[in-house]
């Protein structure tokens, strides 16, 4: 196992904001596609040591920075809702480049329409939905259980409703039990679709 610092071919750019320029200018090089470009683009946009965020046409750049530590992300973003699947991201840490993702070009958007629009909305149907919910392990059934007023952790987070990649506004609740059940349950999670408000899953979960 090598340790040390990281040796590089070329001279290296002295700000995250010049690392994230030539790498977005490599990686449109490599794919050629119109997203990169305007993303590229939108980075001229950035001051060299603020954190941003700008939105272009139907992409929203946030940028957070922090020394040699920064993240860029570029999501889709549509009638106010961040479909943030779709989207590409570079994280750097020490001035190093840890992760690079692109899920813009997989994803495509089903519906914009947001019914359930608030974090309130989203818990008042996820708690109504626990009401008469049950679950068994162990051979034994539980259906007398207690949840905690508080905390309660709500996450917008749009997601596939059905096999293919179109995305979906959607809302994951999550509910914490005042001791741990039968099965080690201590915690359950309802999920609740953000243009419907229908209930997608109702979820135990342990540890």
């Amino acid at each position: 196992m090598f340790e040390g610092s990281p040796v590089y071919s070329q001279p290296q750019p002295y700000t995250m904001l010049d690392a994230a320029k030539g790498l977005m200018n490599r990686f449109n090089s490599f794919e050629d596609t119109s997203y990169l470009q305007d993303m590229r683009a939108m980075l001229n946009s950035v001051e060299e040591t603020d954190n941003a965020e700008i939105v272009e046409g139907n992409i929203k750049l946030t940028v957070s920075i922090s020394g040699s530590n920064a993240e860029f992300l570029w999501q889709y973003t549509e009638n106010g809702v961040d479909f943030s699947p779709k989207s590409v991201s570079l994280i750097y840490e020490n001035g190093v480049l840890k992760e690079l993702t692109d899920g813009y070009f997989l994803f495509t958007i089903e519906t914009t329409q947001v019914a359930i629009a608030t974090t309130e909305e989203a818990i008042a149907i996820a708690r109504n939905a626990v009401e008469d919910f049950t679950w068994t392990a162990d051979g034994v059934v539980v259906s007398d259980f207690t949840i905690l007023t508080e905390p309660v952790l709500a996450t917008f987070h749009p997601t596939l409703r059905t096999s293919g990649l179109s995305l979906v506004p959607y809302w994951e609740v999550r509910f914490y039990l005042d001791k741990v059940y039968a099965g080690g349950v201590n915690r359950i999670d309802v999920g609740v679709w953000a243009d419907t408000g229908e209930v997608r899953r109702i979820l135990t979960k342990s540890g």
